[in-house]
């Protein structure tokens, strides 16, 4: 048997990884109707960042107003967030899969306003499980959505998701359900 070269073991390889590369692929899986897990956002959600978080508001027709990181990218509330005792702030439930699907918005210092309809007395903070900082709002732990891709998408308005609803939050710190406000279901 023949001894390769250096060079000649070089192109075998490259070939032999093309090989590979052309495999067929398994099918689409929403070709079998099963869900597509959630794909990561574009970008990676912000904090704990080393200056303050700044919440804003947007508006949306057919929405009306919701909160806002001071990037434009859309907050929400969960409703299966439990309340904690002897008050109305709540303990975040989102961990693992959902926090991926539903990425917390952590910070490392105090969140402040951005727009003067950001009631300051409703920001606050609670401690998540790993010991990290989520930004709160009127008491609701504020997430994003790893669906919404750009500043003011709203990909995650009124899901029903790890067993309760997700809703955008507006700026009297209440789910929003219907344009202008929210029908205190």
């Amino acid at each position: 048997m023949r001894k390769m070269t250096p060079a000649a073991c070089t192109v075998a390889a490259f070939l032999l990884a093309m090989v590979a590369a052309c495999e067929p692929q398994p099918p689409d899986e929403t070709a079998t109707g099963e869900a597509q897990p959630v794909p990561p956002a574009s970008e990676a959600a912000p904090g704990p960042a080393d200056t303050a978080v700044s919440l804003d508001v947007r508006q949306k027709e057919g929405l009306g107003t919701y909160l806002t990181d001071a990037s434009g990218r859309s907050l929400y509330l969960f409703q299966g967030d439990t309340a904690v005792a002897g008050g109305q702030q709540r303990a975040s439930t989102c961990y693992d899969e959902c926090a991926q699907a539903w990425p917390p918005l952590l910070v490392a210092r105090a969140p402040v306003p951005a727009n003067p309809a950001i009631r300051a007395e409703m920001i606050g903070t609670v401690e998540r499980r790993d010991g990290a900082r989520q930004v709160t709002y009127n008491g609701w732990p504020l997430y994003y959505y790893a669906r919404d891709l750009n500043p003011g998408d709203t990909n995650g308005q009124d899901v029903e998701g790890f067993g309760a609803e997700w809703y955008l939050v507006t700026p009297e710190g209440e789910p929003l359900r219907h344009e202008g406000g929210n029908d205190r279901r």
